[in-house]
């Protein structure tokens, strides 16, 4: 499942569309990325301030308005999270996000509950963010139970495992591969969802590293990812990806992909 993560206004050309009332960009956005593929959007409109809900609200609209896929919400704020919810109207909602800090649960959990919602988990409480395999297993542990103790489907449950620079830990990609296995053996039904970004962050050429991690996370059976949809390379590599891991039966993605050119820019 791709998320498309271009409408934030942590992208400066998304802010001056909204500090300007652009909505013909935000419309495009939207378009292009559901044609590229994306079965959900984010919206995100953290760096207004005291506007953020008021954005929120006009981003939401004007998406609906050009697309029928679901969203992913994302805010801080519950009141900005209950704003974008309230007015979505296809398919089943993100809710961006929920962790085992105890304001932060109790203040979104009713959300998740009143509008149905599948939720993103992060893991971190009052005391830390966790860095090992161990403590991301104890932490999604407690989320999960909770969530579940409260009513939530354990299908409807996505892990955001915060990944950490690979330059400051040379083992940070290795830790989230490991607390993968470990979490989907005791939670088979859970599901995760990761923003690659983080695992670059200090180095160059980016990108490429982002997709290889994207493959490897694959590997251990994550479906669900952040990214931009536009990206003609990001797509090729999920086509061969899930070809070799028996996703794509008869190659039939991967060849209708390369008829397209889209498979021809995995080495670019």
């Amino acid at each position: 499942m791709i998320i498309g993560e271009l409408i934030s206004t942590r992208r400066p050309q998304v802010f001056e569309a909204a500090k300007n009332g652009d909505g013909d960009l935000i419309r495009q956005l939207a378009k292009q990325q559901v044609e590229a593929g994306a079965h959900y959007l984010e919206v995100n409109s953290s760096s207004f301030g005291d506007r953020e809900r008021e954005i929120m609200k006009w981003f939401v609209g004007l998406i609906q308005d050009t697309v029928d896929v679901p969203l992913c919400i994302g805010s801080v704020h519950p009141e900005v999270l209950d704003t974008g919810l309230s007015l979505c109207h296809y398919g089943k909602p993100i809710v961006n996000a929920i962790s085992c800090e105890e304001k932060r649960f109790n203040e979104v959990l009713p959300l998740v509950l009143k509008y149905k919602a599948m939720v993103l988990g992060l893991l971190m409480d009052d005391v830390c963010t966790a860095d090992t395999a161990e403590q991301r297993y104890t932490l999604a542990g407690q989320l999960i139970n909770r969530l579940k103790e409260n009513g939530v489907a354990p299908q409807d449950i996505y892990l955001d495992l915060l990944l950490k620079p690979i330059c400051l830990n040379a083992n940070a990609g290795q830790e989230v591969l490991r607390t993968i296995l470990m979490i989907k053996k005791d939670f088979p039904e859970v599901n995760f969802a990761c923003n690659m970004s983080d695992i670059s962050f200090g180095l160059p050429n980016r990108n490429r590293i982002n997709r290889i991690f994207m493959i490897q996370l694959m590997t251990v059976g994550v479906q669900t990812f952040f990214l931009n949809p536009l990206d003609k390379g990001v797509q090729a590599d999920l086509l061969i990806s899930r070809m070799l891991l028996g996703h794509d039966p008869y190659c039939c993605d991967f060849l209708n992909g390369y008829l397209k050119g889209l498979c021809s820019m995995a080495d670019k």
